[in-house]
C-alpha cells in the first residue's frame, strides 16, 4: 500500500463526508497452545515407549531409529516452550522442551536423561511433531530416523552412513578384544556415528565446532554425569574417515580403553588417563617411533624437552601441538611400563583413578615420585629426538 501525504488524506475525507479510516493493527503471531503441545509430546512419548508408528513422519522416523539401535524409551515429558528457538522457526512452528529418558538394551546399565528440543507445528486445528533438535540441547542420534546398525558380540555400531558403520565394525571388534586382554575382563560398548562433525556437536549438546578437530570422544550419553549414566564412544566421521587404517584402529582402541576403565569418572591426572589409553592402543604396534612419537620428537628438537609433565590444560581440544601432547603422555606410560611392567602400570592407573594422589602411589609402586619420573621421561624424549643425553 502506498502512503499519501496527510493533507491529501484529509481533503479526500472532507470531500467524501466521512472520517479517516482507522489504522489496521498487524496480526499477532500465533501462540503455542500449551495443552495441545503437552498432548502432542505425550503422544510422541507413547509411540516411542511402545515402538509404535503413528503416521507422523518425524515420529515414525524416531521410532524406527529407536527400534534399529535397540533403544528402550522409558519416559518423555513436556517441560516448556523454548521462545528463543521458536523465534528462528517459520511461522506456525514452535520449539518445545521435552525431558527424555532412554537406554540401549544389553549395553547401558541405567538410563540416559536429557532435555531434548521437539519441533511442533500447528495446522488444521491440531499440533503435530515435525522434528527434533535446536538450541544447545542434545539431539540423540536415534531420534534422527533410520540408522545403519551392526551388532557383533560385545559391540553395537550405529550411524546414518552405512559405509562408515561397516568400516568401523572391525575396528571396534579388535579394540574390545585388545582392551579386554589387557584389563582381564570382557568389554562391551556402543559406538555412535553422526553424519558430520557439526552433527556430533549437536548430538552431544556442545558448542558449535567443539569437536571439529577430534576423531572420536568417549563421554556421557545425554546431559547427566552420574555414576551410572551410560557412556558411549562418539565418532567424528569427517576426521575419523580421513585416518589411515592403523590410525583409525589407534583411535578406536584408545577410546575403548577410556570406556572400559571408566575414565569419565577417574581422578587420575590427564597425562596418565590419555597416556595409558595410548599405551594400550600402541601395545602391539610395529610402527617405528618416528611415526608414533614423531610430533613430540620434532617439538623437542625445536624447543627442548618440556620442563614438567603435561598439565590438564594441554589436552584441550583446541590447544596447539595437541598431537605432541598425547605422544608425550604416552611416553610417560612407556617409561613406567619399562620400569615395572604392565600389571604395575595398571595398578597405578586404578589407584589414582579411585582418588589416591599420584605422587604417593608412584612412591609405593616404583620407589620414586613425580620429579624422578619427569627426569626419566625427559631422557626418553631426548633419545627419541636424537638429542645428546644429559647426565643427572
Amino acid at each position: 500500500m502506498l502512503l499519501r501525504p496527510a493533507t491529501l488524506v484529509a481533503v479526500a475525507a472532507a470531500v467524501a463526508g466521512c472520517s479517516s479510516p482507522a489504522p489496521v493493527a498487524p496480526s499477532a503471531p500465533p501462540t503455542l497452545r500449551e495443552g495441545a503441545a503437552v498432548m502432542a509430546v505425550a503422544e510422541l512419548g507413547s509411540a516411542l515407549v511402545q515402538h509404535r508408528t503413528t503416521g507422523e513422519p518425524a515420529v515414525d522416523d524416531a521410532v524406527a531409529g529407536a527400534r534399529a539401535l535397540g533403544v528402550t524409551v522409558e519416559a518423555v515429558r513436556f517441560v516448556d516452550e523454548d521462545p528463543a528457538v521458536t523465534a528462528t522457526l517459520p511461522r506456525g512452528r514452535f520449539a518445545a522442551v521435552a525431558d527424555v529418558a532412554w537406554r540401549v538394551d544389553g549395553f547401558d546399565r541405567a538410563s540416559a536423561h536429557a532435555e531434548v528440543t521437539v519441533l511442533l507445528e500447528q495446522r488444521d486445528g491440531a499440533t503435530h511433531v515435525v522434528g527434533f533438535g535446536g538450541g544447545s540441547r542434545p539431539d540423540p542420534l536415534w531420534l534422527s530416523g533410520h540408522l545403519a546398525v551392526r551388532r557383533t558380540p560385545g559391540v553395537v555400531v550405529a550411524g546414518a552412513d552405512a559405509s562408515i558403520v561397516d568400516r568401523t565394525v572391525p575396528l571396534a571388534r579388535r579394540a574390545v578384544a585388545e582392551v579386554g586382554a589387557v584389563l582381564g575382563h570382557p568389554v562391551r560398548m556402543v559406538v555412535e556415528i553422526p553424519v558430520t562433525s557439526a552433527g556430533l556437536d549437536r548430538e552431544l549438546g556442545a558448542d558449535e565446532g567443539r569437536y571439529a578437530a577430534i576423531a572420536a570422544v568417549t563421554t556421557y550419553v545425554g546431559k547427566d554425569a552420574g555414576p551410572r549414566t551410560p557412556v558411549h564412544v562418539f565418532v567424528n566421521p569427517q576426521v575419523f574417515g580421513g585416518l589411515s587404517p592403523s590410525g583409525a584402529q589407534l583411535v578406536m582402541t584408545h577410546e575403548t580403553t577410556h570406556l572400559a576403565t571408566d575414565a569419565v569418572h577417574a581422578k587420575s591426572p590427564l597425562w596418565l588417563l590419555e597416556g595409558y589409553a595410548d599405551h594400550v592402543a600402541l601395545r602391539d604396534t610395529t610402527l617405528p617411533l618416528t611415526r608414533t612419537a614423531g610430533q613430540i620428537g620434532a617439538q623437542v628438537r625445536k624447543e627442548g624437552v618440556p620442563k614438567e609433565l603435561p598439565a590438564a590444560t594441554a589436552f584441550d581440544a583446541h590447544a596447539s601441538h595437541l598431537g605432541a601432547v598425547y605422544e608425550a603422555a604416552w611416553r610417560i606410560c612407556e617409561v613406567l611400563a619399562a620400569e615395572r611392567g604392565e600389571a604395575t602400570l595398571l595398578e597405578l592407573y586404578r589407584r589414582t583413578a579411585a582418588g589416591e594422589p599420584v605422587g604417593g602411589v608412584l612412591h609405593a609402586l616404583y620407589g620414586f615420585g613425580e620429579e624422578e619420573l619427569t627426569r626419566r621421561w625427559q631422557d626418553d624424549l631426548r633419545r627419541i629426538a636424537a638429542l645428546p643425553h644429559r647426565g643427572r
